[in-house]
């Protein structure tokens, strides 16, 4: 009796057996995943007391850095304002060429405000020289940070950015082209954000 034909049947009957068992557990763990399980309906927003301790949906990375006359200034001591960024390079023309700008547009109308602020980050790394003769150069008034360069990694941008930081700590805009380009655009949230 030849009994290869009958192994061959239950060599095939098990490979289709396992083939619709793969494909059924496959296709049964993929359904799985979709099932949305029932929520209560709550179609009452949530009251203003109940987001004012959320945290922001974008946040801030927090920093610390130095100016170049040694001062510490912390990213969490602006808590509660709107912080207006700006990422340059000490030696970068178009940075050098737009920072009196930014001074006129985004620093000046604002000295006196108590809910915003602005910060210059050196993203290249230069010495407190460098900075400082940056600084003599644009005539920009608010403080420049040294040493920027991981934070703008942390914030992932570069140079000749602007990245403006809401009261609650979030990130609501985050330049993605040189800072000329963004100014207005800039200049329009930070008066939204104040509300004047």
């Amino acid at each position: 009796m030849d009994t290869q034909p009958q192994f061959k049947l239950i060599n095939t009957r098990f490979q289709i057996a396992f083939f619709f068992s793969f494909f059924y557990f496959l296709f049964a763990s993929c359904v799985s995943d979709n099932i949305v399980t029932e929520q209560p309906n709550n179609d009452t927003p949530p009251s203003e007391e109940q987001t004012d301790n959320l945290p922001p949906d974008n946040p801030a990375p927090t920093f610390t850095l130095q100016t170049s006359d040694g001062q510490n200034i912390n990213l969490s001591d602006y808590q509660g304002k709107v912080v207006t960024l700006f990422f340059f390079g000490y030696g970068c023309p178009p940075c050098k060429a737009v920072a009196p700008s930014i001074q006129e547009q985004l620093a000046t109308p604002y000295e006196s405000n108590d809910d915003y602020a602005i910060l210059g980050l050196d993203v290249w790394d230069g010495n407190s020289a460098g900075v400082d003769a940056f600084k003599s150069a644009t005539e920009v008034r608010f403080p420049l940070l040294l040493e920027a360069s991981s934070i703008a990694r942390d914030y992932e941008t570069t140079y000749d950015r602007l990245v403006v930081v809401d009261k609650d700590g979030g990130i609501v805009f985050l330049g993605t082209q040189n800072a000329m380009g963004d100014l207005e655009s800039v200049k329009n949230l930070v008066i939204s954000l104040l509300g004047s």
